[in-house]
């Protein structure tokens, strides 16, 4: 499986420089440095999901092996594809495209404070040519990953349209030596790609990081309540080992319910509705829509702290995991 959602994220920040540069009022520079550090902490937290991935389908395979004492630990399985002992069944550079996509957010997010007052036109010139030529590359490539013969990464296509528009957008910035007559209509055209390009984000976390993980923790429990319950000799058990099965058991049901309560896309989800709401207050930056952007952040900071306190109660909970 290709994880190839690589850079997308630059159109994003994109679109939120765009909307902070047409934004003059002081009022947006405390949400958009907000908006900073919580991506900050939301990349870290997304990247766990991701990297731990294949540890999870390598944890999965020898729990197979440990309740099946009849298989074999081979290099592959019946039908000639390689098993976890040493192949990666995800694309480990995909993943870490995917973190380092993420992690732009961030990287990118350090510009907007500067952005949201009243940058130099020779630096706003820079910086947009900067983003073009980068948004043009992430085109290109998106739409090879979207057109090989020899790539699962199918969705990759999806991307192309709104980068393209989204180049074609910060392209007239370039042009326009006025700045304001070229920011106006590159807020409200740059809401729809922008837009989608979250979406598209947002089903491919779910598709792809959240059923995986939630599909592999719900099996590792299954299997162990099963060998469990279908212990005949259970009773006859010495009472530690019992108890270190049911610590296993129990571990693992702590597992399932705890990645249930937070996911990834949901602090996806929740950077959408932020942006949407800025794209608002860049029209019109009324005390209502300006209160309306301090809404949206402060439940994108709460989606975001829960996330992070998911990854490091699952991470504790594996610290004491019964070898």
């Amino acid at each position: 499986m290709r994880l190839n959602l690589r850079r997308g994220m630059q159109a994003i920040l994109l679109g939120f420089a765009v909307i902070a540069t047409g934004c003059h009022e002081e009022k947006l520079k405390e949400p958009i440095t907000h908006f900073q550090k919580s991506t900050e902490t939301a990349a870290t937290a997304i990247s766990s999901y991701y990297t731990e991935l294949n540890q999870l389908e390598r944890d999965l395979y020898f729990q197979d092996q440990l309740l099946n004492p009849h298989w074999q630990v081979l290099h592959t399985d019946s039908t000639g594809k390689p098993t976890p002992l040493l192949s990666d069944p995800f694309d480990p550079n995909s993943i870490q495209a995917r973190i380092a996509l993420i992690r732009q957010i961030a990287a990118y997010g350090g510009k907007l404070s500067v952005l949201a007052g009243d940058a130099a036109p020779d630096r706003l010139q820079t910086n947009a040519t900067e983003l073009t030529t980068s948004l043009m590359k992430l085109g290109g490539r998106f739409n090879e990953l979207g057109n090989s013969s020899d790539s699962a990464d199918k969705e990759a296509k999806d991307y192309v349209g709104p980068i393209s528009a989204i180049v074609g957008i910060i392209g007239q910035v370039i042009i326009e030596e006025e700045r304001e007559k070229a920011l106006k209509p590159a807020i409200r055209q740059g809401e729809k790609p922008i837009t989608e390009i979250l979406d598209f984000l947002e089903r491919d976390l779910k598709k792809y990081v959240e059923s995986t993980r939630r599909t592999g923790h719900k099996q590792k429990l299954a299997q162990l309540v099963s060998a469990y319950n279908n212990n005949v000799a259970r009773d006859t058990l010495p009472l530690e080992q019992r108890k270190k099965m049911l610590d296993q058991i129990r571990q693992a049901a702590e597992e399932v319910r705890i990645i249930s309560v937070s996911q990834p896309a949901e602090v996806v989800k929740g950077m959408r509705e932020v942006h949407q709401e800025l794209v608002k207050a860049a029209h019109a930056p009324t005390s209502t829509n300006l209160g309306a952007v301090m809404s949206a952040l402060e439940a994108y900071e709460d989606q975001v702290k829960q996330l992070v306190d998911t990854v490091i109660k699952l991470r504790e909970l594996r610290k004491g995991e019964t070898p």
